[in-house]
C-alpha cells in the first residue's frame, strides 16, 4: 500500500561485504575514486566496486561512517561496502543508513569493529520506492547545495591561503617596498608593512617583527581519551576525528557521556566558541573553528584545542595552522 513503510531488517536491505586492500605502492595514477572509512581518499585506475555506491567506516573512530558515492569506485578494506541493494535506491540507502547510529553496534572486539553479520539483523523500517525516491530527491538537492557552498568555500580559503602566504611566509609587500616597488595593495594595507628587513635565528624577518614560540600566543589542551563503555545515548556530546568535516565540525556525528560523568570528571575538557581544533592522529591537522551553535561539546582523544591569546587574531591563527610550515614542523 502506498506510503507504507515495511518492518524488516537491515540484512533484507542491503547486502555487505569488506573492502578490498589497496597500499599505496600498488596504486596507479588515475580518475577511479579510492573510498576509505571517511569516504574518498585517494585515486586509482581500476575499479573494483560499481556506482552509485554506499560505503561505511567499519573500525576505530570511522566506525559507522556512511558515505556516498556516485561514480564506479575502490573500497578500501578499512570500510564495508553495499554490493547489492536488492531493488532499493542506492541515495536512499545513505541517507537511511546514515540515521541508524551503526557506531553503536559495535561487534565486542576490543578495536571498535563493524560486522556485516552482526548488524545484518537489525530490525528496521523501510518505505516502498516511490518514497524513497522522493526522500533521495529532496535530500540529494539540498546535499547538492551543500556540496556546491563546501566548493566555493574552499576556493575562498585557497585565495586566504595564498595571501596568507604571500604576507606572512614570503613577505612579498616588504620585498616589493624594500626594492622600490608598488606592492599592489590598498595604502591603508601597504603602509602596515615595513620597508626592509633584519636578522634573526630562524631567518631574515621584517624589521618591525618579532620570534616568539607558539606556546607563547596559544593556549594548548589535548582530549582526556573517553571509551567506549561510557558512552550514552544523551548528555554531554564530545569530538571525535570524524566529526572534523571540510574545516567544519559535524555535531551529529558526536558521540555522548552521561553530564554527570561531565560535570565530575571532564568539565574543563569542554570547548568554547572561537576555540580552533586539531587532529593529531588518523588524518593528521584536520581543522575546525568551534562556532556558537555547536555548543555545549567537548574535547576527545587525538583533538587538541588550540585558543589564541591577545598577540594573535583568531584569523591568523587559523591560516597559520594550514600553512605549509607549520605542518611541516608539527606532522613531519
Amino acid at each position: 500500500m502506498e506510503g507504507e513503510w515495511n518492518d524488516t531488517s537491515l540484512g533484507e536491505v542491503v547486502r555487505l561485504q569488506r573492502g578490498h586492500d589497496l597500499p599505496d605502492k600498488k596504486r596507479v595514477s588515475g580518475c577511479i575514486p579510492v573510498m576509505g572509512s571517511f569516504g574518498v581518499t585517494g585515486w586509482h585506475n581500476e575499479a573494483r566496486a560499481q556506482g552509485p555506491g554506499v560505503t561505511i567506516g567499519r573500525s576505530g573512530a570511522s566506525i559507522g561512517v556512511v558515505s556516498f558515492i556516485r561514480e564506479d569506485y575502490w573500497p578500501l578494506n578499512t570500510c564495508l561496502y553495499v554490493t547489492d541493494f536488492q531493488g532499493n535506491n542506492p541515495r536512499f540507502c545513505f541517507y537511511w543508513l546514515s540515521t541508524l547510529n551503526l557506531a553503536n553496534y559495535n561487534s565486542g572486539s576490543a578495536q571498535p569493529s563493524l560486522n556485516r553479520n552482526y548488524i545484518y539483523g537489525i530490525r528496521v523500517r523501510v518505505p516502498g520506492m516511490n518514497e524513497q525516491l522522493a526522500i533521495a530527491n529532496i535530500l540529494g538537492m539540498l546535499d547538492d547545495k551543500i556540496e556546491l557552498n563546501r566548493r566555493m568555500n574552499e576556493t575562498l580559503e585557497a585565495i586566504a591561503r595564498a595571501i596568507f602566504k604571500s604576507w606572512f611566509v614570503d613577505f612579498d609587500p616588504v620585498r616589493a617596498k624594500a626594492e622600490g616597488r608598488d606592492p599592489g595593495l590598498p595604502k591603508h594595507i601597504a603602509d602596515l608593512f615595513p620597508d626592509s628587513f633584519k636578522d634573526s635565528e630562524l631567518r631574515e624577518i621584517p624589521l618591525t617583527w618579532h620570534i616568539v614560540d607558539l606556546p607563547d600566543c596559544i593556549d594548548f589542551l589535548e582530549g582526556p581519551g573517553l571509551r567506549n563503555w561510557q558512552y550514552r545515548d544523551h548528555g554531554m556530546k564530545f569530538l571525535n576525528i570524524r566529526c572534523i568535516v571540510n574545516g567544519d565540525l559535524d555535531i551529529a556525528k558526536a558521540n555522548a557521556i552521561s553530564l554527570e560523568e561531565f560535570e565530575k570528571s571532564y568539565s574543563h575538557f569542554a570547548l568554547k566558541e572561537d576555540d580552533i581544533v586539531i587532529s593529531t592522529s588518523g588524518t593528521l591537522g584536520r581543522l575546525a573553528i568551534v562556532r556558537s551553535d555547536h555548543l555545549p561539546l567537548m574535547l576527545n582523544t587525538s583533538i587538541i584545542r588550540m585558543r589564541g591569546r591577545a598577540c594573535f587574531s583568531l584569523e591568523y591563527i587559523w591560516n597559520f595552522l594550514q600553512s605549509v610550515h607549520f605542518l611541516d614542523e608539527m606532522f613531519p
